[in-house]
């Protein structure tokens, strides 16, 4: 759980990948509705932002747009199936580059075991707030196999995120694909996902084998990326002051609010 975003890093790969043709390693086309919604002036009030989780492009995309934007980039909440030495040998460093490890099966474990991994979720939140960061959580848990949205709804970092922070800022986001640079792999994955460990290797093995046929052949693809507008916890919550309400007024409101965002988007 200890720190390790690095800034300097984090720049030098984004200004590699914008050299590279930004989007175009992936997609023939990138179109992003409300992306000055993503820029952040330092006297602004924390924020937390909510996005539907379709593909790994999702929080390469969201850090590739906040670098140009020139603003902060937020740290996101990021399963440790990623945290692997194989893909720092590749030159992604995921931590370096913002994300922070939640360690799922941790929190599935006996009830005083859950308890104290959350106590530590909850120390690293509040401590990234502290620093001055923002948080971006896919609620859905994990990509979308299916490509539906809202299958399944998790709070448990958002409700660390509104407890550690009462005054805060909510930005809703949504990304579609056409098609998806997994698609035709979210089968497979889905079984290498419960294989134990040796399903970890073959699920990144699979991820990567999507990525770099999608970079070899670079089909005619389009990503679209809609960005809503910062909307005052304090709004959205209507003045409720219990933690468990305002958890679930921000559930509520951000499934809508993704909802029309998306729509916007998966109609082009």
């Amino acid at each position: 759980m200890a720190e390790e975003y690095d800034r300097e890093y984090a720049k030098k790969v984004l200004k590699a990948i914008e050299r590279r043709g930004k989007h175009r390693l992936f997609f023939r086309k990138l179109e992003v509705i409300g992306a000055e919604n993503l820029n952040k002036s330092p006297g602004d009030k924390p924020r937390l932002l909510l996005v539907n989780h379709n593909s790994h492009a999702d929080y390469l995309i969201t850090w590739l747009q906040c670098h140009i934007q020139k603003t902060q980039m937020p740290m996101i909440a990021a399963g440790t199936n990623l945290d692997l030495k194989l893909l720092q040998l590749m030159g992604i460093d995921f931590g370096k580059l913002g994300a922070f490890w939640v360690d799922r099966d941790k929190i599935r474990e006996t009830p005083r075991d859950a308890v104290r991994y959350t106590r530590q979720i909850r120390d690293k939140v509040g401590q990234l707030m502290k620093d001055g960061h923002d948080i971006l959580v896919f609620p859905e848990g994990g990509r979308s196999y299916d490509g539906k949205l809202f299958t399944r709804y998790k709070t448990g970092i958002i409700k660390e995120v509104l407890r550690t922070q009462p005054d805060i800022d909510i930005v809703n986001m949504a990304f579609h694909y056409s098609p998806r640079i997994e698609e035709g792999y979210f089968t497979a994955l889905q079984i290498a996902k419960h294989l134990g460990k040796p399903g970890k290797l073959l699920y990144v093995g699979l991820d990567a084998i999507a990525f770099a046929s999608r970079y070899l052949r670079r089909p005619e693809s389009a990503a679209y990326m809609n960005v809503g507008k910062p909307q005052p916890l304090e709004f959205i919550a209507g003045g409720k002051g219990s933690l468990c309400d305002k958890v679930s007024a921000v559930k509520h409101h951000s499934k809508e609010e993704i909802k029309k965002l998306y729509a916007e988007i998966s109609k082009r």
